[in-house]
């Protein structure tokens, strides 16, 4: 130890010596980055502001299916517990929505991922919005651009502010309106009048609307469409109260956009477990299956968002997970005390393909569970059970019965 420590001196003593003859310079402090971001720099280009869309494109899928700390527990689950569909199903924790007023808090009940994820709404919210104000706040300093591309990328960028704020609206009522990129660190937001955001929004997507392209008319699927932006219209004019305007824009989305119902099958049609569960094909299932979303006979589609086609190479929206009973759990016994559902590999000599229940409708967690309006009420029209609705049919395979 004591080698060590004369060793420390002698060397700082070369150090200043050094020092003392060559003298110091504060050369070595300035900063010498590989990289460096500057938005000025970065937003300047055409491929810049493809970049802000294309992760204002990504954040708005991930808004309703965001499952980063958990999949216990989606946003789009979280959004139906304030609905008449569904109620929570978990039994052996405390819940947020069993006391409301004291427990529904930021610090409390909204922030528990095994519970809900609204959180996520504020934060994904905002975080849309700070993509689309960076485009719009950067559009007219990228030198070259002509009007028509100027315009298409405003629309766009208008179309993922307005959705983000129509959702903050109607969650939370006043917000506030955030217009431009916030440059320094900002404490003093005040809300804004919810209706005067509406009406911000109304003028935004009449402007969309005017000026974003009909997919028909794109080169890729997912980015925002002229369809979409009239959709959002009308629903921004729903909320104003303009609804003559909005039967107008309904009018032309329906009849005149290129958009039509699906009444017969197309696409490819799977029955992956026949035996277990079997599915008559029909024009429902056709329309839910992941393979059919995108492809061109689908006269359904306004807005699609690409996940995963074929192969398992993207997030799995987990609504089978938040939905669906733990099959295989060990309460659940036959008789003669066997675990009444199990997951064998299909190689295991136990495995049953009249079984498979867990590859048929997935094992899941019940955090939500459907009410009796969702899975009875709702299908009676005129008070008569409608048995020919395919989308409530335990004939072909669309709807399971407990």
């Amino acid at each position: 130890m004591k080698n060590y420590i004369n060793q420390f001196k002698l060397l700082l003593g070369i150090t200043c010596v050094s020092a003392l003859f060559t003298g110091c310079s504060d050369d070595f402090l300035k900063p010498d980055p590989l990289s460096l971001y500057e938005p000025t720099v970065t937003f300047n280009t055409v491929d810049g502001l493809n970049a802000a869309l294309a992760s204002a494109d990504k954040a708005l899928r991930a808004y309703w299916t965001n499952t980063e700390a958990c999949d216990l527990m989606l946003p789009l689950m979280s959004e139906y517990l304030f609905s008449d569909l569904t109620v929570a199903g978990k039994t052996d924790d405390q819940l947020a929505f069993c006391d409301i007023n004291e427990r529904f808090t930021p610090t409390d009940g909204w922030y528990n991922f095994d519970q809900n994820r609204l959180v996520i709404f504020w934060g994904e919210t905002y975080n849309g919005i700070k993509y689309a104000n960076t485009v719009i706040s950067y559009i007219d300093k990228v030198e070259g651009l002509d009007e028509t591309t100027r315009n298409e990328f405003l629309g766009r960028a208008y179309f993922h502010r307005a959705y983000r704020y129509m959702n903050l609206c109607f969650q939370f009522g006043d917000v506030p309106f955030v217009s431009k990129i916030i440059e320094s660190p900002k404490q003093d937001y005040k809300s804004t009048k919810r209706e005067a955001i509406i009406k911000r929004m109304v003028q935004d997507m009449e402007f969309a609307v005017q000026n974003v392209p009909d997919q028909k008319d794109m080169t890729y699927i997912g980015m925002i469409n002229k369809g979409a932006c009239r959709q959002l219209l009308i629903k921004c004019y729903l909320a104003n109260g303009d609804f003559q305007k909005a039967k107008e824009q309904a009018d032309i989305l329906i009849d005149q956009s290129g958009y039509s119902l699906m009444q017969d099958e197309f696409g490819t049609f799977s029955n992956p477990n026949p035996k277990t569960w079997n599915i008559t094909n029909n024009v429902i299932w056709n329309l839910h299956q992941g393979g059919n979303k995108a492809i061109a006979a689908n006269k359904e589609a306004i807005l699609v968002l690409p996940n995963r086609y074929g192969t398992d190479s993207g997030i799995r929206t987990r609504t089978m997970r938040n939905l669906v009973p733990r099959w295989n759990a060990d309460e659940i016994k036959t008789p003669d005390n066997v675990r009444a559902v199990d997951n064998f590999a299909l190689n295991n000599p136990d495995y049953k393909d009249n079984l498979d229940f867990n590859r048929a409708f997935g094992r899941g967690q019940a955090v939500v569970r459907p009410t009796y309006f969702a899975e009875n009420s709702l299908w009676y029209v005129n008070g008569v059970n409608d048995e020919g609705d395919l989308r409530h049919s335990h004939t072909v395979g669309n709807w399971v019965r407990m």
